[in-house]
């Protein structure tokens, strides 16, 4: 049997300043209300951009150093986690006004056809930005731009209403900037 050892006081601090800042930033968002339906056309653009952006992304990476190469594929992750997690909001809307009803809808089949290979991709990609650089820089980057991508999905594709004053975004800034120094705190502890 293996012996239990508690983490190290330094990396529940890291633990304690990522779930801060994650924690503010989704105070500061609030109830963005309800989401609204999503329709095909919309999916399928943005589908279509992501992939497109996140091909274009790791395509630029080349030869770049690994810790390059590990931020940009942390980047794209957030990114494809985000369009999976507004799909799973929209495909939630949709339940809640249909029922069962709304698996059969066209725009709902197209949400999960969408939503599936972006889930899978943000996880593969988390992954191999790992394998360029351990938790070092893909990892924050995963961090930062998954909720800011989904805040901007959940604005742009479901009008879901987010504060968006300076003050806001002020805040929006600092409690990343929080996650940001707590991932990269935890990195350099393992």
């Amino acid at each position: 049997m293996a012996a239990r050892r508690s983490p190290p006081t330094a990396a529940l601090r890291s633990c304690a300043l990522i779930i801060a800042g994650l924690a503010g930033f989704f105070t500061v968002i609030g109830d963005p209300g309800d989401a609204d339906r999503l329709g095909a056309g919309h999916v399928l653009a943005a589908g279509v951009t992501v992939a497109a952006l996140a091909a274009a992304a790791i395509a630029a990476t080349g030869r770049r150093p690994p810790r390059t190469t590990a931020i940009v594929y942390g980047l794209v992750a957030g990114v494809c986690a985000a369009l999976a997690a507004v799909l799973l909001d929209a495909i939630g809307a949709a339940w809640h006004e249909q029922a069962g009803r709304a698996l059969l809808h066209p725009d709902v089949v197209l949400a999960v056809a969408v939503l599936v290979p972006s889930a899978v991709a943000g996880i593969a990609l988390l992954q191999v930005s790992f394998q360029h650089d351990g938790i070092g820089a893909g990892y924050p980057a995963d961090l930062t731009a998954n909720p800011i991508t989904a805040v901007v999905l959940g604005a742009v594709l479901l009008h879901e209403d987010i504060p968006h004053s300076r003050a806001d975004l002020a805040l929006f800034a600092v409690c990343l900037a929080v996650v940001v120094a707590g991932t990269f705190r935890l990195s350099r502890q393992g």
